[in-house]
């Protein structure tokens, strides 16, 4: 069990050198998702091994799609969330985490040590999380620090729907010093009473404000 662990921490430690780089290339949503069709594969040969070196090399893989998801997945909720609910949002993640392992260490402990239930419930879990990645967005913050405007009003707008704004005009941003040409407190103030969805940044807290309390 200590060498299967090892593994995936090896595996864990040499994605981080690249992953998280790759989430800031090619998009939050992508990498998270490729991480999360990866792991599919992954969690379902286990199923399979009944000797330990495929399990060793298959713990090594894993490790880049926990990265994935960890890096690439947990940026993108936050950045689906309010700003002034960030850090519970954030701080639930990692108490849910730590759970999760003291509930599978009461399990082989005290319940039973077969570990395929939870390999097949983690197989659900991750069936559900591919097929909710079909309905999110990219992070619109992450699109505007990218300067990909044209993307990010696409997704605003997309985001405004959902959230019931019929009023929701598209942005247009200054592209040589990134603001709102809006006069956004007003805009606000119409559309989004109940409070502000503010992202990290200055500029982009503007426009992602105005399009309700839901970022995806």
């Amino acid at each position: 069990m200590a060498l299967i662990a090892s593994s995936a921490l090896i595996g864990i430690s040499l994605s981080c050198l690249f992953i998280p780089r790759l989430g800031d290339l090619y998009g939050r949503k992508p990498i998270f998702v490729i991480a999360l069709t990866l792991q599919l594969p992954v969690y379902c040969l286990v199923c399979f091994f009944n000797k330990m070196l495929p399990m060793y090399i298959t713990a090594f893989f894993l490790g880049p799609t926990v990265t994935g998801r960890m890096a690439c997945g947990f940026l993108l909720m936050l950045e689906m969330v309010p700003k002034k609910n960030q850090p519970w949002a954030g701080a639930s993640l990692m108490i849910a985490e730590g759970l999760t392992q003291i509930i599978w260490t009461i399990y082989f402990v005290w319940i039973n040590t077969n570990a395929f239930y939870f390999i097949y419930f983690t197989i659900l879990i991750n069936l559900l999380a591919l097929i909710a990645c079909l309905y999110i967005t990219e992070s619109p913050r992450y699109l505007f620090g990218m300067e990909r405007y044209e993307e990010c009003r696409q997704v605003l707008m997309t985001i405004a729907k959902r959230n019931g704004v019929k009023d929701y005009e598209e942005p247009v941003f200054n592209e040589e010093n990134i603001i709102m040409v809006e006069n956004h407190d007003d805009v606000i103030d119409r559309i989004n009473p109940s409070g502000p969805v503010s992202p990290v940044g200055s500029e982009d807290d503007d426009a992602t404000e105005r399009v309700g309390t839901r970022l995806f």
